[in-house]
């Protein structure tokens, strides 16, 4: 019966990954599939493509085209799925296509930095992190952050806090719904310890379904779903190795990743801190001391 509440407090929402298309001609091809067909598709231009920039979802990019020595043009779109009718005359292979957006203008520009300031002056482009990123070799940062039970409403019976969690690792850029109060201790810990990819926990992990206190109510395993997103995270000397799934290794100063996880880490407390208090006395003994125990680590590895 503990197990169940527990289960019940720390239990994450399933939400669908991606969502099914509704026409039976697109079935079983999943939204995040077809944006992966169709990036950087279609792009054909009369006049040269000098940079192609997207929205961290990759639905929507801009095409910055060069009119003639000096001058550019913008092209903006947006990713759409053919519907059943249309599938039935494409010969391409592609489930989907771009098309121009409300923001196609005639602007014109001295220079490519004019032309790109232009689309990072406005979302959905103006917080793309893959570009703002575009010189870093780790960064990793969390936004949407949300009690899950209740969404944008403060919940003072939800323990674990969750959001959307933005990661680039080399030239490597990563988006995952995640428990981030869970990706934050993950993060603390591997300051003095190696983290070698899928043998525990995920960096970034979907779920954080029960906390579970040591003795002391010093530390505390955080149990759930198998679903995430990891890499390895290695100590070299005064170097941080980061190895990701497809075998890219990333080494970067161990002061700089500190600092990078410092900042990640102090984000989601600031968050907890102007929430509500949680409501502990209503909770069961084992919720109460995970709860006690994941601070009391956090706070050890975070000072």
């Amino acid at each position: 019966m503990i197990l169940k509440k527990v289960f019940g407090r720390f239990s994450k929402k399933k939400q669908p990954t991606a969502t099914l298309l509704q026409s039976p001609l697109l079935q079983p091809i999943l939204w995040n599939e077809l944006v992966k067909e169709c990036y950087d598709k279609n792009l054909d231009y009369i006049y040269p493509v000098v940079k192609v920039i997207y929205t961290d979802d990759k639905t929507e990019r801009a095409v910055i085209l060069r009119k003639s020595d000096t001058l550019c043009t913008i092209d903006f779109s947006k990713l759409y799925p053919y519907d059943e009718d249309e599938l039935q005359y494409i010969s391409n292979g592609l489930h989907g296509y771009w098309s121009p957006t409300s923001s196609n203008g005639n602007s014109i520009f001295d220079t490519e930095k004019d032309a790109t300031n232009a689309i990072l002056s406005e979302p959905p482009f103006k917080y793309n992190k893959s570009v703002i990123w575009a010189s870093c070799a780790f960064r990793i940062d969390a936004e949407n952050l949300c009690w899950i039970k209740n969404d944008d409403v403060d919940d003072p019976d939800d323990f674990c806090l969750h959001g959307q969690v933005y990661a680039k690792i080399g030239d490597e850029f990563f988006e995952y719904d995640a428990t981030v109060s869970a990706t934050g201790l993950y993060l603390l810990r591997s300051l003095t310890e190696n983290h070698i990819i899928h043998e525990h926990e995920n960096i970034l992990p979907c779920c954080g379904n029960w906390m579970l206190a040591n003795d002391d109510l010093n530390s505390v395993d955080i149990g759930g779903c198998p679903n995430g997103v990891d890499w390895s995270i290695i100590h070299e000397s005064e170097k941080i190795k980061l190895v990701t799934e497809s075998g890219t290794e990333t080494q970067i100063d161990i002061d700089d990743y500190r600092q990078e996880v410092y900042a990640f880490v102090d984000k989601i407390e600031t968050f907890y801190k102007n929430s509500s208090p949680k409501n502990l006395s209503e909770a069961d003994s084992m919720s109460r001391d995970g709860y006690a125990a994941f601070w009391n680590e956090w706070h050890r590895r975070r000072l």
